[in-house]
């Protein structure tokens, strides 16, 4: 069980607020991706609205998937898609529709219908032949499991948070782990009263640690990454048996105090399972459909980032530890 301090400084549900979008920045201590043919990330590509920049993944040719606050009340024609496919750029999609989940009314993370903020983007014509189509992983995902982030957006270390501006052919990737699950009962929603319910698991989240040091080990990671603003709507892949599936959008970041910028070390994060209720919907969407038009529920305006301070500090290591007391 996870000890008495920590439990006390990890269970309070502090403090919830949005940022707007002009201090939109990406994956944090990532690595940037060569926008090659060949690269494993050529099919997720940059969405801009209007001056923002987010981020989707081709699910089909034609369907991207991203965050439905992402989306906001924004009709189709405003929104394109890009690929960067051999270059920067390469491919610019216009959207014929966009679908929302239709639980979601807002807000992201625990904030309101957080756990269904998704949507899809049906393309005016389809991503062309070559880009990497990803599939979505249907199975439970395990506790502790290494999630890859791939995300547009500016970049910076976990030293300094932010520092340089979002741009939408320049993606980051990096890594963390699935610490822990809402709304479930028991060791995955790690004990917190927030995350406790009795429902299928719905959110994910993650920590972000600093360097690793002896007795401090960091995940086991050489590139754990944090997610920030430019990173609303990008996917959280895992790898089985060497082909990378989609196990959840990406869909907000925090930290654990009201002060000092999201993406230094001691940030939290998480975003939305493609499992249950949310898988369903999605292959409901794609399937094919006899004169299917899109639709646009109303929902709040795009924000690209979420602050959460849930207090999730050190949690990767106080599962971890849990997890091998278990095991013994």
């Amino acid at each position: 069980m996870l000890n008495t301090h920590l439990r006390r400084a990890l269970a309070p549900l502090l403090f919830v607020a949005l940022l707007g979008s002009g201090g939109a920045h990406a994956i944090i201590d990532g690595a940037v991706d060569a926008n090659t043919v060949q690269s494993s990330w050529a099919g997720v590509g940059s969405i801009t609205i209007g001056t923002g920049t987010y981020s989707g993944t081709l699910i089909a040719p034609n369907y991207v998937l991203t965050a439905a606050h992402v989306v906001g009340n924004h009709p189709p024609q405003d929104i394109t898609f890009n690929l960067n496919f051999g270059g920067d750029l390469t491919h610019r999609i216009v959207a014929e529709a966009v679908f929302v989940q239709p639980g979601y009314t807002g807000g992201a993370g625990l904030q309101g219908s957080g756990n269904r903020d998704l949507a899809l983007i049906r393309l005016s014509e389809p991503a062309p032949a070559g880009v990497p189509i990803y599939s979505i992983f249907e199975g439970l995902l395990p506790q502790g499991s290494i999630l890859t982030f791939v995300g547009y957006g500016g970049g910076g270390t976990g030293l300094t948070g932010p520092t340089e501006h979002p741009h939408p052919a320049v993606k980051r990737v990096g890594a963390n782990v699935a610490d822990c699950f809402a709304h479930t009962p028991g060791f995955e929603s790690c004990n917190l009263p927030p995350l406790m319910g009795v429902g299928p698991r719905a959110l994910y989240f993650y920590d972000f640690d600093g360097p690793a040091t002896p007795g401090k080990p960091n995940n086991g990671l050489a590139n754990e990454a944090a997610l920030a603003g430019g990173d609303s709507g990008s996917p959280a892949f895992v790898n089985v048996h060497g082909q990378w599936q989609l196990a959840g959008v990406n869909t907000f970041s925090g930290r654990v105090s009201e002060k000092g910028p999201i993406g230094m070390y001691g940030s939290v994060g998480g975003g939305v399972l493609l499992s249950d209720e949310n898988g369903h919907w999605l292959r409901s969407i794609m399937a094919p459909q006899a004169g299917q038009t899109g639709t646009q529920p109303t929902v709040p305006e795009p924000r690209t980032w979420f602050l959460l301070a849930l207090g999730l500090l050190l949690i990767a290591r106080s599962v971890h530890s849990e997890l091998v007391k278990r095991r013994r």
